[in-house]
């Protein structure tokens, strides 16, 4: 068993400070497989926010570390981290299998009763009542062809072999939390929320929007970008404005 600790999270280098901080602290979750590199190029675009990147156990300098298959559990580790330090309003952005780390850290610190100012889910279907397709259980083969057709990976991944035996049990770990249960529809959180959705995603198609305003108590918009499932890739600048006005 993985001891938690506040180390769940970040280290320093992963914070990325601003001088208006009272703008709000964003926490950004990366998608599945992925780690905090993944927001390299948007965090300088976000400009006036202080901007927490999450790094998961299993991948880049955590990468000695055994990657984690519980939401909940990091949920909570990654909220015992928050509270433990002073932040801004807290703001949790996740990306595709992110999305769903970030909606369990804002039940997790909401049940602590820390207020969370907004929840941004981008690229996933809302949380389910019905059990969701197994892609943890595909062969490796079958596994990355079903994420380089959602853009996740490089055309020329399966010949990278070194990069394959790092990248592969981080990405089985991450899909394996992102189908590990159920979520009876009373399960919501209190928060505002914002839903970004690519037009041409087939796994988390613009109606999702409305499944996902279920999921909050508070308000909740729903917004489309152009492109599929990596939409963030295909115009960075948009999704960083989109971002900001999420935020500030």
């Amino acid at each position: 068993m993985v001891q938690i600790t506040q180390q769940m999270w970040i280290p320093p280098a992963r914070r990325h400070l601003s001088s208006m901080r009272a703008n709000g602290s964003l926490f950004c979750f990366p998608p599945a497989g992925a780690g905090a590199g993944f927001y390299r190029e948007l965090v300088p675009l976000l400009s006036g926010i202080e901007v927490v990147t999450v790094q998961l156990p299993g991948r880049e300098e955590r990468y000695s570390e055994f990657a984690w298959v519980d939401p909940v559990a990091i949920g909570r580790a990654v909220a015992e981290a928050i509270l433990a330090e002073p932040f801004g309003p807290i703001y949790l952005m996740g990306y595709s299998y992110g999305a769903l780390l970030a909606f369990e850290t804002a039940l997790a610190l909401e049940a602590r009763g820390q207020c969370v100012a907004g929840l941004i889910a981008c690229a996933r279907a809302a949380p389910s009542s019905a059990a969701r397709a197994k892609a943890s259980a595909m062969s490796d083969e079958a596994l990355l062809a079903y994420v380089q057709s959602l853009g996740g990976l490089p055309a020329d991944f399966e010949g990278m072999q070194d990069l394959l035996s790092v990248v592969m049990p981080a990405l089985r770990a991450d899909f394996a939390a992102n189908e590990a249960r159920p979520y009876p529809a009373n399960v919501r959180v209190h928060c505002a929320m914002d839903t970004i959705l690519g037009r041409h995603d087939p796994e988390a198609p613009s109606r999702e929007g409305a499944a996902w305003a279920r999921r909050t108590l508070a308000g909740s918009r729903n917004l489309t970008m152009p492109g599929g499932h990596f939409f963030i890739h295909e115009d960075l600048g948009r999704f960083a404005a989109v971002i900001k006005d999420c935020v500030t």
